[in-house]
Parts: C-alpha cells; sequence; structure tokens
C-alpha cells in the first residue's frame, strides 16, 4: 500500500490538536476552528497532495523561549499541515517503534512510554507517573548498595539530532522508505541549513528523540552498565568511584559518536547521601505535604481514601458544592516562599503548590506570581494556567497583565502571545486589556501567530475604529490563515460594508473562503 493510502491523517489531526492543548509553544486562534468546518475536505487535499508527491514542508518559524537564568531555548512553530503530516508519519511508523524501543520501557527508560493501544487521541501513558516512577527507581537502586552515581546531561539534545543518523536508526527499525523519505524532508527543511535537531515541543519529536538514543540504551546494556534515563537526564549506577568515572567516560564517547556532547556543568559524580539528596531533591518535602493534604481532607471532609491531587481537589469543590481550605497547604506556601527562611526556588514545588491552590481557586499565591513572571519568564505558562482557576479575580489580574504589557515590561515574545492567549481563552473584556492589546497589535516586530491573537481580540471586543484597523492589515498579510483570521475578524462590520470586503476577497484562498463561510453563517 503507497504512503498516501496508509496514513491516518483523521487521527493525527486529533493527537495534533491534543498537542495543541498542552504541548506546543504556540496555537492559533482561529485555524483548528476554520479547518474542522471543512475537515474531511482538508484531510482529503492533504492526501492528494502526498499522493501526487506535491506536498512541500513550509519552512519552521522560531519563537525565544525563556529559560532559567535569562537564557533562551528555540521553540519551533510549524503549520498545521505540517504538523499533521509529521504525526501522521509517526503513526505509520509506531508499532516498528514500539517492538524497537519497547525493551527498554519502565525498566531502563521512562521517558515517552507509548501506549499500548495507539487508536486514541494520546501518544504517552501519563507523563509525570513516569517521572516519579525513574525517581523512585533511583532510589531503589542507592538502597540496593550502589555507593556512586553517575548524573549526565546532554547539552542540546534536541537541536543536535543528526537528523541522517536518525534515517539510519528508522531504517535499522524497518521504517518503510517512503516514510523515511518524507520524514527527512520534512526535518531537513525545518532544520534548514544545518541538517541537525528536531523541532521541539510536539510530541512525535518524543519518539524520535527516543529512536535516538535506543543505541546508545543497549550499548550501555550490553556493557553490563546499571543504569536509567528520561529523555536526556542519565543516571549510571556504580559501586566504586573508578567505575563511575569509566562510564563517564563512555558515555562521553557514545554520545559523541551520534554528534552529541555532555552538558559539563550538569554531569557529574555523586556518592552515598549527596546522591540521595540529588535524586529525590524536593520530592521528600512534596511527599511530606501530600501526607498533610490528604489527613486535613479526611479530617474535614471524613473521606477514607483522597489523594489530594488538582483534579480531585477540582471534584470537590464542583461536584460536592464544599469550600476545602486546605490550611497546610497555605502555610506551605508562605513558609517556602514567601518568608525570609524561603528555600532556594524550585520549579516542581512551585508548580506543585500552584497547581492545588488553582484547583481550590484559592489567590493565595496572585501577587507572588505576578512577580515572577518578571523575574522568573520561564515560569509565565504555569503562572496563567494558575490564573485562569482563579475566575473572581480575573478583573485584577487582568488589570496587571495589561499594565505589564502595555509598558513594555515584557521582554519575551513568548510571553506576548501568552498573555493575549489567556485574555482571548477566558474571555476577558476591559478597557485596560482592550488598550494593551491595540497597542501591541500596531508593532510591525510582531510574531504573527501574536499578531493573529490580538486581531481576534479586537475583532470580538473591539469597536468600529479597531475593525478599521483590522481591515488595513489584510493587504499587507501574506500569511493565508493570516488573512482568513482577519476576515472572520470583521464579522461585526456593518453588514453591507462587510459584505462588500468579502465579495472582494472571495477567491484569494482556501482559508479565507473558509473564513468568508464560517463569518456569514454566525454574522
Amino acid at each position: 500500500m503507497k504512503l498516501a493510502e496508509r496514513l491516518d491523517l483523521r487521527l493525527a489531526c486529533k493527537r495534533v490538536k491534543e498537542d495543541f492543548r498542552d504541548k506546543c509553544y504556540i496555537d492559533h486562534p482561529y485555524e483548528i476552528v476554520l479547518i474542522e468546518t471543512d475537515l474531511y475536505n482538508w484531510l482529503d487535499s492533504l492526501r492528494e497532495k502526498i499522493a501526487a508527491n506535491e506536498y512541500n514542508p513550509s519552512r519552521t518559524k522560531i519563537i525565544d523561549i525563556p529559560k532559567p537564568n535569562w537564557h533562551l531555548r528555540p521553540g519551533n512553530i510549524l503549520t498545521i499541515e505540517d504538523n499533521v503530516i509529521y504525526s501522521a508519519l509517526l503513526l505509520d511508523g509506531i508499532e516498528k517503534v514500539k517492538d524497537n524501543i519497547g525493551w527498554s520501557s519502565k525498566t531502563k527508560r521512562f521517558s515517552s512510554i507509548l501506549k499500548e493501544n495507539q487508536n486514541g487521541s494520546k501518544w504517552f501513558e501519563f507523563e509525570l507517573d513516569m517521572w516519579m516512577k525513574f525517581r523512585d527507581e533511583s532510589s531503589k537502586l542507592i538502597e540496593q548498595g550502589y555507593t556512586h552515581v553517575l548524573f549526565a546531561d546532554i547539552s542540546a539534545f534536541f537541536e543536535n539530532i543528526d537528523i541522517q543518523r536518525l534515517m539510519y536508526d528508522l531504517e535499522s527499525f524497518g521504517i518503510p522508505t517512503d516514510n523515511r523519505e518524507l520524514l527527512s524532508k520534512c526535518l531537513n527543511r525545518w532544520a534548514e541549513p544545518k541538517g541537525r535537531g528536531i523541532p521541539q515541543a510536539f510530541r512525535p519529536s518524543n519518539i524520535l528523540a527516543e529512536v535516538y538514543s535506543n543505541m546508545i540504551d543497549k550499548r550501555l546494556s550490553y556493557e553490563g552498565i546499571t543504569y536509567l534515563r528520561y529523555v536526556d537526564d542519565v543516571r549510571i549506577f556504580c559501586e566504586t568511584k573508578m567505575d563511575a568515572v569509566k562510564s563517564l567516560h563512555l558515555l562521553t564517547r557514545l554520545y559523541r559518536e551520534k554528534g552529541l556532547n555532555l552538558q559539563t556543568a550538569k554531569s557529574y559524580i555523586k556518592d552515598g547521601k549527596d546522591a540521595i539528596d540529588e535524586i529525590n531533591g524536593i520530592s521528600d518535602i512534596i511527599s511530606e505535604l501530600r501526607g498533610k493534604i490528604i489527613k486535613e481532607i479526611q479530617e474535614s471532609l471524613e473521606l477514607e481514601n483522597p489523594y489530594g491531587t488538582p483534579s480531585e481537589l477540582r471534584y470537590l469543590i464542583e461536584t460536592r458544592k464544599i469550600k476545602v481550605n486546605l490550611i497546610v497547604l497555605i502555610k506551605a506556601f508562605e513558609k517556602y516562599f514567601l518568608s525570609k527562611a524561603a528555600i532556594k526556588f524550585d520549579k516542581s514545588l512551585f508548580h506543585y503548590i500552584i497547581n492545588r491552590l488553582g484547583a481550590l481557586r484559592n489567590p493565595k499565591a496572585v501577587e507572588y506570581c505576578l512577580d515572577q513572571i518578571l523575574t522568573r519568564p520561564q515560569e509565565t505558562k504555569f503562572i496563567l494556567d494558575y490564573f485562569s482557576n482563579l475566575h473572581s479575580h480575573y478583573s485584577d489580574i487582568a488589570e496587571c497583565l495589561a499594565f505589564l504589557l502595555k509598558n513594555k515590561s515584557i521582554i519575551y515574545e513568548y510571553q506576548k502571545i501568552l498573555f493575549v492567549k489567556w485574555f482571548w481563552d477566558n474571555k476577558i473584556y476591559s478597557a485596560a486589556v482592550l488598550n494593551a492589546v491595540r497597542s501591541l497589535a500596531g508593532r510591525t516586530d510582531l510574531l504573527q501567530n501574536t499578531k493573529d491573537y490580538c486581531i481576534a481580540y479586537l475583532g470580538k471586543y473591539g469597536d468600529p475604529t479597531d475593525l478599521d484597523l483590522i481591515e488595513t492589515f489584510y493587504e499587507v498579510s501574506v500569511n493565508p490563515v493570516s488573512k482568513a483570521t482577519i476576515i472572520y475578524s470583521l464579522r461585526k462590520m456593518p453588514k453591507s460594508r462587510r459584505n462588500s470586503i468579502y465579495g472582494r476577497a472571495q477567491g484569494d484562498g482556501y482559508y479565507v473562503d473558509l473564513a468568508i463561510k464560517l463569518a456569514r453563517a454566525h454574522s
């Protein structure tokens, strides 16, 4: 069967929607909505392009994603078409991938554990559970008598994967030639001009990263080395320091053969208690806090087996209509983040606490989080997720975010799009927010996805002057989806003028025609 006939584009589309929900750095306000109005035809057209060898991947755009200490990582932005093809190609070979990397699953390797049934919307088993198992298994090995642990981290792992070597790995797995040829075409296009690197924040890339690491995993196993791995975090367990040093040298050579290097600052040997402290990190505090949360729920609500997860806390509030305060959680936040004796900032503990405060709709951390947006911009997405739970505080939070946006306190493009997306997703309108979005929309150096979110927001909440501004963007826009966003955002215009614009735009492209049809249906 030819590739175009094998590809499950519909399932791939479901996987892409899931990635947009919780994985990809950036999405679009209307792209999925437009496509789903004509999904069968859109998928058929894509299949025909592949069959006729007329599909050509677009060049990826890069957005700088903040990292700790003001560093940056490259974030890839793929078109929806490229995204679906990427997922479909991995789905086409997923059983062969499972057969070849399954040997290390949950015993040596704990990252990207593929679900046995690949017919649903999710690629992997619950990822947080696997990270916890990685930590627990590491502790068990030390308890069994290993006295030294090599902690190793790969420098710029995703950015330095050699695409040609990756194709050799896939060939050895038995992935069909037509699949590899198209996948190679895509990856090389997205990695121009260096022939290295796969796009980050996409689950198909996580799978390819495991494929690339598989041979190194096997070499370590053949050498009789006891190790555990989670993506690019490798831990080797040894009985003597000299064994750990030899393992470090071996690992260095193995990764060098694959064109990768260990990150010197994050690769080191520890022994005894230091190794346990490194592995458990903040988890002991989290475990203790979890126990106290469960105890408080049991005592105050008389529940037998509460878990204290965000979803369960949300369930208690929304279905049982009861107020849960969890004083122990508030005290922990004060102790570890607000007091003068607070420990060094730990993102895992921070995420644990604000996720649960959010589930309880407790605003205790709002002021602190607003400060962290400026001092730790890498936490912006997690903070906005927390804010999204605080419905009764939207107005005050939105005013602060609008102030930061308008006064140019936000220096990362990634934060700007997250802010506007937060206003959009949570249906927040105020004069301050509207003015902040207006000022952003008029900038010429704006990332197109950010501009499209601004246009969508102004189209929904703006006044006639905003609609006039949006109309001026149409003639200078070259991106088909952006043109469609402009067209759909003009639907509040007076009918006669709107129809005149739509009449002139009709035939300007597939997405524009979809937008006109959708706008008329919703006007």
